[in-house]
């Protein structure tokens, strides 16, 4: 039987049983209403719930209220829970609403949280591997990735409707999480700010595949260069010639065949987004890491994930599935590590690399 983690809160905030909440979508939430207990709700109960199913760094940590995450207009969206073993930083939760539910935004098992060296109150959250800082005195934040600097009103924030800490009301509540299911693909390897989001998460794939069966895909097999290399001059980090690029690198120095399954929530051809989980799960189930381009997403704008596993909570009391991604993230703060990521409406494309 896995041991409990532990849990720890500021001895002012007072857990009480989750309730009622509120939609009043433009409101900043004062301190004193229900939005903490609901979002520690679902904090704990995926922490107590991850632990009880798996072996992690969580087993033997302790779950810990950071701080409260804001949009650019002042706005309290998201919490941020970390977990911690003594000194040893573990990970992190992060807390926000997704369709009238308090839910896991994104989470890691491992490490310090993104928003580290950065004050408290200057903690601005865009989404899901979306993170900033307000710098003090203008109108402008810098993207903690990148150092990027930009002006406020050039920055895409989160959909107000979508994500932003409520007031109490009846129709919101936090989530029990009695049953799970997860998978995870290991030794997927994690590029790092190489050649550009899509050609750096083509290049995780391949380079799982070249140690996983198809030798050929790495002509250097003394390192990766070679494929950086190459795939960079292939695809340019242009998603209109990526697939492309994809199939001439395994044809003309692979030698292998190479289908690519595209499917899509969007357009003529669309599908559900339960059922483009579902294709993503087949992928996953098959062993085969799985290119996630999240062109159209409202959080992360022009950028590719790659897909490394899954994880699925059901509700039985509210009839409510909790889906996320299990991914690697080229240009994260938090890269080098497994991310968990919630999967919504946004997730719109799954692209399948099935090698021959």
């Amino acid at each position: 039987m896995k041991k409990l983690g532990k849990i720890v809160l500021l001895s002012s905030l007072l857990i009480n049983p989750v309730t009622t909440m509120n939609v009043h979508a433009e409101a900043i939430v004062n301190q004193d209403d229900k939005s903490f207990e609901n979002a520690f709700t679902a904090a704990n109960s995926y922490f107590q719930t991850v632990i009880s199913n798996t072996e992690s760094h969580w087993n033997e940590g302790k779950l810990l209220f950071d701080r409260e995450l804001y949009n650019t207009q002042g706005d309290k969206v998201a919490y941020l829970f970390k977990v911690q073993q003594a000194e040893q930083k573990q990970g992190y939760l992060i807390v926000g609403i997704v369709g009238g539910t308090y839910k896991v935004l994104e989470s890691a098992r491992e490490g310090e949280h993104p928003y580290q060296n950065v004050n408290k109150d200057e903690s601005i959250y865009l989404g899901p591997l979306s993170y900033y800082k307000k710098i003090t005195g203008s109108n402008e934040v810098q993207n903690i990735t990148s150092k990027e600097i930009n002006k406020i009103n050039k920055v895409k924030t989160i959909d107000s409707s979508r994500l932003m800490v409520q007031k109490s009301d009846e129709h919101l509540s936090a989530m029990n999480i009695p049953n799970y299911n997860y998978k995870r693909i290991y030794d997927v390897n994690n590029t790092t700010n190489i050649n550009g989001a899509i050609t750096d998460t083509i290049a995780n794939i391949v380079i799982y595949w070249s140690y996983t069966g198809y030798p050929n895909l790495n002509p250097n097999h003394e390192n990766y260069d070679s494929i950086h290399d190459n795939l960079n001059r292939l695809i340019k980090n242009d998603s209109s010639i990526a697939i492309k690029g994809l199939k001439e690198y395994f044809s003309t120095i692979g030698k292998y065949p190479l289908v690519v399954n595209e499917y899509s929530s969007k357009g003529s051809n669309a599908i559900s987004n339960t059922d483009l989980f579902n294709k993503y799960k087949d992928e996953i189930n098959a062993n085969r890491p799985v290119w996630l381009n999240t062109q159209q997403h409202a959080f992360y704008g022009n950028t590719a994930l790659t897909g490394v596993g899954y994880e699925e909570i059901y509700d039985p009391s509210t009839n409510q599935w909790l889906r996320a991604a299990l991914v690697h993230d080229t240009v994260s703060a938090t890269t080098k590590r497994d991310l968990y990521v919630t999967w919504d409406s946004k997730f719109t494309d799954v692209k399948a690399i099935i090698p021959g």
